[in-house]
């Protein structure tokens, strides 16, 4: 809910009028006209004192942090209204924002479809940031498109981080990629974009972050670990979206040709202010010391991508334009490897002959051919996304709505936040219910305790999320595993759902009230909320709402989520039932609630034994990094604080 580096000019019980945000009943929304928070710049360098830890009685830094375990006195929560009276009040003093159309998208496939389409109507801008570009068919069609409008005319500009291209295998950020047998990063494809007249930004490059290791290791900072967690897409200021998907085929494939594809959720939204703000929020980031530009190759394009990036492009919008295959179809395909060789064969064959009309008429090379037919055998394994152009519907679900953009900046180069405040204030303004669903849930010291204090009012908190079965981070794992009883005994009217298939659940969306509804980047974890770039959007809509929260119930029933609640024993009043585990050992009480249900109700033997080593090491941590003192927790006391009433059930 709160960050420690939330912009200073925000501060606890600063009230902020809400004057010119809130109008009048009868009278159309007006936009606030306020200016944004301003960047906070980076931390001053620290004196030797400091350094070594000498004389601090707060956060652990240098030496002391490695050698001692400390707690933290959590900073004050920022907010833009400290006490709002009632969640519209709330929502209201969050800036900015207007009215605008809105919709959900949490079918992968049609997530895909809007990203195409956005992409194939832009006639004078895009502007994209994603976390993550995968070089798979989705990747290399997604940049070919880049490409083809930028040939266009249209001006594009395109920035990916750093962190998910790590050896230079999976992305398209490294020159060099870390492999044997040796091979080549994805960057060429990146400077074909540069070359085009893009602009073209990688965030936070390796040897930026080797930089600050000493910094890390002394000053116990996490700008080391920080990332452009954004996913935004924006097109000629008109139409934005922003969510949990990355570029790769395991946001956008159908779990039907994908078993291992994640369950995700976006947004789109048009309306001109909002895409001013999304650009705006992109811009901070592009502008900012740890954005490094791409620039054409030095010594002329030695290695011309433009076939394969072009070719991609076509091989998937001549996919997604075909006619869609019958389910009986689609069967067949997925199970004859001879047939998918063919329609394989077939694809390149046209594309190929696509590719003069967007001016190349050089032949292509065995490499151009061999790269378009991998990523054509690819690419026909999707029978869902075959069609998926015809049958998507632009204009489908669409909610007249007052939607407001929120975006915080990476540390790695200064701090904007607008999110901490936003939700912050939100949280303070609930009166019935929070319902969130994320994959990663490590909360902080400071997220605990407000929703400990929105539970002390009666309202419901419930969270949907990962189980080791469905996860991709054992490491948010442990922390989950390891605190979730301990969340439910300090928040008593708080309820976790937990999905133990394999299905990964990626979105990162909330409802408040049944009105507000917010989907952004924004993971449930301490990087989210103290280290990385993020982008979200809140819309008051109470039919949103509704709508997001039918998506929520389909997950919750689908049988291959397999979604089990986590309990702890609760007394009549509904608090937590709590033992001291030092009871009769002469040591102070250690007050632990008691597990109705959990992890090793349904978790093997083998999976339990990993995830205690795990459980052991990453508690041992956070005793004495700084860097991970956020997640420092006191301990339970007893009795445990009563909830101002008892759950309902969902």
């Amino acid at each position: 809910m709160t960050s420690e580096l939330a912009t200073q000019a925000v501060q606890a019980g600063a009230g902020v009028s809400t004057d010119a945000v809130s109008a009048p009943a009868g009278e159309p929304f007006r936009r606030d006209t306020r200016p944004r928070l301003p960047v906070e710049a980076p931390r001053a360098p620290m004196g030797a004192a400091a350094l070594l830890g000498l004389g601090q009685s707060e956060h652990p830094t240098g030496f002391a942090a490695v050698l001692r375990p400390s707690r933290v006195r959590p900073p004050s929560a920022p907010t833009y209204l400290a006490n709002p009276t009632s969640l519209r009040e709330a929502f209201d003093a969050i800036p900015g924002g207007g009215p605008a159309r809105t919709r959900q998208l949490t079918g992968n496939v049609e997530s895909w479809a809007s990203t195409w389409d956005m992409l194939t109507r832009a006639g004078s801008t895009i502007d994209a940031t994603y976390f993550i570009i995968e070089r798979d068919i989705y990747g290399f069609a997604f940049l070919g498109h880049l490409l083809r409008k930028q040939r266009r005319e249209v001006r594009v500009r395109l920035m990916t981080d750093a962190t998910a291209d790590f050896n230079g295998v999976n992305g398209f950020t490294q020159q060099v990629a870390i492999a044997w047998p040796p091979q080549a990063g994805g960057k060429d494809y990146l400077e074909e974009l540069a070359a085009a007249g893009s602009e073209v930004a990688v965030y936070h490059r390796h040897m930026q972050r080797l930089l600050r290791t000493p910094e890390a290791l002394f000053l116990g900072t996490s700008t080391i670990a920080s990332v452009n967690h954004d996913k935004i897409l924006v097109t000629d200021g008109r139409v934005g979206k922003t969510g949990g998907r990355n570029i790769g085929r395991e946001y956008f494939v159908d779990p039907a040709d994908l078993p291992s594809a994640w369950r995700d959720g976006d947004s789109e939204v048009r309306g001109e202010e909002q895409a001013r703000d999304f650009t705006a929020a992109f811009e901070r980031e592009l502008h900012s010391s740890a954005a490094s530009r791409v620039t054409p190759d030095m010594f002329g394009n030695l290695a011309e991508r433009d076939i394969e990036l072009l070719g991609a492009y076509h091989l998937m919008n001549l996919w997604m334009n075909d006619p869609p295959l019958a389910e009986a179809e689609q069967q067949a395909v997925r199970g004859d490897a001879q047939r998918r060789s063919a329609l394989a064969d077939n694809l390149v064959r046209r594309a190929i002959a696509a590719l003069p009309g967007d001016g190349v008429l050089r032949a292509p090379s065995r490499r151009d051919r061999e790269a378009l037919t991998r990523l054509a055998n690819e690419l026909v394994r999707y029978t869902r996304t075959r069609g998926s152009a015809r049958t998507y519907n632009r204009d489908e679900r669409f909610f007249e709505a007052e939607v407001k953009v929120i975006d915080q900046t990476s540390i790695a180069a200064g701090r904007y936040n607008e999110i901490a405040p936003s939700l912050t204030t939100l949280v303070r303004g609930a009166q019935n219910r929070i319902v969130i669903q994320n994959p990663y849930v490590v909360l902080t010291r400071e997220e605990i305790d407000e929703l400990a204090r929105a539970s002390s009012r009666g309202v419901e908190i419930w969270f949907g999320t990962n189980s080791p079965m469905s996860t991709d981070s054992t490491v948010t794992q442990a922390y989950f595993l390891e605190d979730w009883a301990y969340i439910l005994a300090r928040v008593p009217t708080a309820r976790f759902f937990v999905a133990t298939g394999t299905n990964k659940f990626h979105g990162k969306m909330a409802i408040i009230d049944d009105q507000v509804s917010i989907v952004s980047s924004y993971n449930a974890d301490w990087l989210s909320a103290y280290v990385n770039s993020e982008i979200g959007e809140v819309t008051w809509s109470a039919a949103r709402a509704a709508d997001l929260m039918a998506r929520f119930m389909r997950d919750y029933n689908d049988p291959s989520n397999g979604v089990r609640e986590y309990t702890i024993r609760k007394n009549p009043d509904g608090s937590a039932v709590l033992v001291d585990r030092n009871a009769g050992t002469g040591r102070p009480p250690d007050w632990q609630p008691v597990v109705v249900f959990g992890p090793e109700n349904h978790l093997s033997a083998e999976i339990l034994a990993d995830y205690a080593k795990r459980r052991r090491d990453w508690d041992r941590r956070r005793g004495y990094l700084a860097q991970l003192a956020p997640l420092q927790h006191p301990p339970l006391t007893y009795p445990a604080p009563l909830p101002g009433r008892r759950p309902t059930q969902p």
